[in-house]
């Protein structure tokens, strides 16, 4: 919801008067200028960030939301995100594999040894560097970079002397640029694929040197390899792709503790099938770090769109408890297929923490073979007494909307609770709301039995051109669905895990 200003604002950038909605910020601060900017949507963001003198603009990156960096932040495209770089207090950039292996002196000049890496701190739009760690013979040293007084391509020096320089220890509490980003593979949450570090660009901004942006393309590669200059002379093309940190949301497990809360925010808002696709490109640890990062039910989704194999991969690599947790979001027929995939002794402790409720559906359904009507069926349907009126069965269906995955139709059982009939979700629609279901629902049902092949059901949908069809018991009582796509990944199963295959 908008507040007074963010409205007003708004207006203003609408109507085309942006001097006097730049007038109304002025004498805002940093944070006041991102609280009026973050209820605001997309374009209007990009409208306004773009008033912003490049000096406040910083400023007001840093306050913003991180739903907000990431609107803006795709809006101004690398370009413009470069040239914004170059204005922010910026006395000098660098790239990491322009200075690593350089020779780091004391105070009067002596050689301390060798940069070999960066320790650095989240928290910021870009991440800040707070120290640097030399080696020197076997020991290693951690220089803070307040302590730094020369640092470029040709000379890094400190302000302390031999005797004040402090031993370090690795630690995984720390972050540090070489070890646990660079050649590491992240997430473009803006290009939604994975890609690999081969650069890290520095900055310094206002005194501090921060983390800007990772270079994924091939310049960055040759760069490191120390053949960028040769292939220049030789005429070849490189690819260079520098992309602001923001773009990216970490996958390894000690930044993923440290980003964790901005990844379930960001990652929550791409479609699960996009998702799905990034987990292609990861090795198997990389794949549980970032189903780990997301919400049980959007893990739930991205799950659904992998392979077998994949699926099982990755719930056994979790924990029980979290993988119990992601089964429960799935459809029945789902979990039921994931279980009967994973080793005996990890499915029976799954199912020793799931709800009794899901317990008994999973079960019934692995008692039944894979190819026939009760291995396929869903026990997600719709179906309700015959008494009711059409008026009535509408606020029954948008009360249950929630829980069931897919309605194809509204089943409607007899007082003996027996299937008696069933109704279109368009003979809802056009029924008078009066109208008693028994009253227009069709009563000339196809029904299956649990040990159908699928190959009938096929046959029978494809007959009467049906969506699903009903599975019953001997008692004529509903036990579950069959739908088309489910009939149609068993008749042509590489075509329809086509877009799931991970091998």
């Amino acid at each position: 919801m908008l507040n007074d200003q963010s409205a007003k604002v708004k207006e203003l950038i609408t109507l085309g008067r942006k001097k006097e909605a730049l007038d109304l910020l002025k004498p805002c601060s940093p944070k006041e200028i991102a609280g009026i900017i973050n209820p605001l949507d997309g374009v209007i963001k990009k409208e306004v960030f773009n008033l912003l003198d490049v000096l406040l603009a910083a400023d007001v990156m840093v306050e913003l939301s991180d739903l907000s960096k990431l609107e803006i932040l795709k809006e101004i495209k690398e370009r413009k995100f470069e040239e914004i770089i170059h204005k922010i207090h910026v006395t000098g950039e660098i790239f990491i594999s322009e200075i690593l292996n350089k020779s780091v002196l004391a105070a009067r000049g002596e050689e301390i040894g060798k940069l070999v890496d960066f320790v650095i701190l989240f928290g910021e739009l870009f991440p800040e560097v707070e120290s640097l760690i030399i080696k020197s013979g076997k020991d290693l040293i951690r220089i803070p970079w307040t302590k730094i007084n020369i640092f470029n391509k040709s000379v890094v020096a400190t302000s302390l002397f031999k005797d004040q320089l402090e031993s370090f220890g690795f630690a995984d509490s720390l972050v540090m640029l070489c070890r646990d980003l660079l050649d590491k593979q992240i997430v473009d949450i803006n290009g939604m694929k994975v890609v690999r570090i081969n650069d890290l660009k520095l900055g310094e901004l206002k005194g501090n040197l921060h983390l800007l942006a990772a270079d994924v393309g091939t310049r960055g590669l040759l760069r490191r390899l120390r053949l960028e200059r040769l292939a220049d002379r030789m005429g070849i093309r490189l690819n260079s792709r520098l992309v602001p940190w923001n773009f990216f949301q970490p996958l390894e497990p000690r930044i993923n503790k440290l980003t964790i809360g901005i990844s379930k925010q960001l990652l929550a808002k791409i479609h699960p099938a996009d998702i799905a696709n990034m987990l292609i490109h990861l090795p198997e640890k990389e794949r549980v770090v970032l189903i780990s990062a997301l919400p049980p039910k959007v893990s739930a989704d991205v799950i659904a769109e992998l392979s077998p194999e994949v699926q099982a991969s990755i719930l056994e690599e979790i924990g029980t408890e979290r993988a119990s947790g992601i089964l429960q979001h799935l459809s029945p027929d789902e979990a039921t297929d994931l279980i009967s995939d994973l080793p005996g002794e990890k499915a029976k402790r799954m199912l020793e923490i799931m709800d009794k409720k899901d317990i008994q559906e999973i079960e019934n359904l692995l008692y039944h073979k894979e190819d026939t009507a009760g291995g396929l069926m869903t026990t997600e349907f719709f179906s309700l007494p015959q008494e009711l009126t059409i008026g009535e069965a509408i606020l029954k269906l948008r009360e249950a909307a929630h829980d069931v995955e897919t309605i194809y139709y509204v089943y409607v059982n007899d007082e003996s609770g027996k299937l008696a009939g069933v109704l279109s979700l368009r003979d809802l629609i056009v029924s008078p709301a009066d109208s008693k279901l028994k009253d227009i629902m069709v009563t000339q049902l196809k029904k299956v039995k649990p040990d159908a092949h699928y190959r009938d059901i096929g046959k029978l949908l494809s007959t009467y051109n049906l969506i699903a069809a009903p599975v019953v018991d001997d008692a004529s009582v509903l036990l579950g669905i069959v739908a088309v796509d489910d009939i149609l990944e068993m008749i042509f199963p590489s075509a329809a895990m086509r877009k799931k295959s991970i091998r």
